[in-house]
């Protein structure tokens, strides 16, 4: 009996034995992650590991460039945790993940994860372009030159000139690849100069200088008078009475500053405008009392006095105005059964014209217009325009036209034109009070009942 109980305790120890064998992990899945990066840019990448026996675990990766991690600190079975790495080398890897448990037993590599790790090494900006400007100028003068560049690694750059003088410009701010920089010299000696420039990106690295701009430099020993200004732009008709306003610009060949003036082609001359430099646009308004055509010129004088000639004219056919044109016949005569006036107004003029809006005026300023008829048809106000207060504006919801030769009157009937009398619902006829109408082109007419 004796015997028997030891072969059963040992047999049973072999039992035990075999049920506590420790398992490897399980394989883990490939790292995820990142799949492109750059040379020494930190890739972060999530693993999870596994184990049957349900210990805790650690894992490394093998990062394919013979180096591979550590193993990292212990974790529960199932848990997921982030390694990094930064490839100090560029190229294509294929990393892979290991499991070990607490109790020293690995799983087999996963398979792996690709990663794309692009160059990143810094280099120098491109040449700029060739730097643009004037190709003579004259001693003492200033004159601009701009050039653009562009940088591989997409870097801001700075540019800097070279005048060819010894001179060079200071570095420009710093400015996104293909930003234009502009900057300005002025040479002391005549002569012909290779202005070139160069770019520096943010790093510190610097471009070869550009191909070379010739500016040739000549003494400015004669003072030659600005160039003749260009024709004047401006209107091709308009109303006599009206203001029109005219541009011109010019240039000088020394660079001077110039003052501009107008001869409107009636006698009259504008005065001198204020000083500007060259190319700068000059602005002039000016008013015809006589239809006709007039030829608008331009010249302009330097700083040192000296004048250019007139340029070619702008021919501008000037019409009487409205006013001319459109009169009242007779008086206006208050209307019996409304609120208003019956105006009659004839075209003495040889085409039609068209009312765009009128201006009324009237006092007592508690007085106003909702509605006027012409000929037997309501002209409803345009909408936003209430017609009350003293002064106001109202637009005509639809144009009436005003025919030609006195051939047609025209009749305009205001309705609901009142004052309201405090305290009573009845409404008084205007009387006794000024009306002003200002048609299309300013003119107007005035109607005192």
């Amino acid at each position: 009996m004796r015997s028997l109980a030891v072969v059963l305790i040992a047999a049973l120890g072999l039992v035990v034995s075999g049920c506590l064998k420790n398992a490897n992990p399980d394989t883990p899945p490939p790292p995820d992650g990142t799949v492109m990066s750059k040379v020494g840019i930190d890739c972060p990448f999530k693993v999870t590991a596994s184990d049957p026996d349900f210990h805790r675990v650690s894992v490394r990766i093998d990062w394919d460039d013979g180096h591979t991690s550590d193993w990292t600190e212990l974790f529960r079975s199932g848990d997921t945790t982030t390694l990094g790495y930064a490839w100090p080398v560029p190229g294509d890897f294929r990393i892979s993940v290991q499991a070990r448990d607490e109790k020293g037993a690995v799983s087999a590599w996963s398979n792996w994860h690709a990663i794309a790790i692009a160059d990143t090494a810094n280099l120098a900006p491109g040449i700029p372009l060739v730097p643009d400007g004037p190709d003579t100028g004259y001693v003492d003068s200033t004159y601009e030159f701009w050039t653009a560049g562009g940088d591989p690694n997409g870097d801001r750059i700075l540019l800097q000139f070279d005048w060819g003088d010894g001179d060079t410009s200071a570095w420009s701010a710093l400015v996104p690849e293909s930003t234009h920089i502009t900057m300005s010299h002025l040479w002391a000696v005549a002569g012909e100069y290779s202005v070139r420039a160069r770019a520096k990106d943010e790093k510190g690295l610097m471009s070869d200088w550009s191909g070379v701009h010739i500016m040739v430099v000549i003494e400015d020993t004669v003072n030659v008078p600005p160039g003749i200004p260009l024709v004047p732009a401006g209107p091709d008709t308009g109303y006599v009475d009206s203001t029109y306003e005219f541009s011109t610009a010019g240039g000088d060949p020394n660079g001077d500053s110039i003052v501009f003036q107008f001869d409107w082609g009636n006698g009259d001359t504008s005065g001198w405008s204020a000083t500007v430099s060259e190319s700068a646009v000059v602005s002039m308004s000016h008013a015809w009392d006589s239809a006709g055509q007039y030829s608008v010129r331009a010249r302009a004088k330097d700083e040192k006095g000296l004048m250019s000639d007139w340029s070619n004219a702008h021919l501008l056919t000037f019409k009487n105005s409205l006013w001319t044109r459109l009169r009242l016949v007779g008086q206006p005569v208050l209307a019996v059964d409304s609120s208003g006036f019956l105006i009659h107004i004839a075209n003495d003029g040889t085409v039609e014209d068209t009312v765009n809006w009128i201006l009324f005026k009237q006092s007592p300023d508690s007085a106003y217009m909702r509605t006027f008829w012409v000929r037997g048809t309501l002209y409803p106000i345009a909408a936003g325009q209430p017609g009350m207060g003293q002064g106001d504006t109202v637009d005509i919801f639809t144009p009436f036209v005003v025919q030609p030769n006195m051939s047609e009157q025209v009749e305009l009937m205001f309705m609901d034109f009142y004052i309201d009398i405090p305290g009573d619902s009845a409404r008084a006829h205007v009387d006794g009070d000024t009306f002003r109408f200002r048609f299309s082109d300013g003119s107007e007419i005035t109607a005192m009942p």
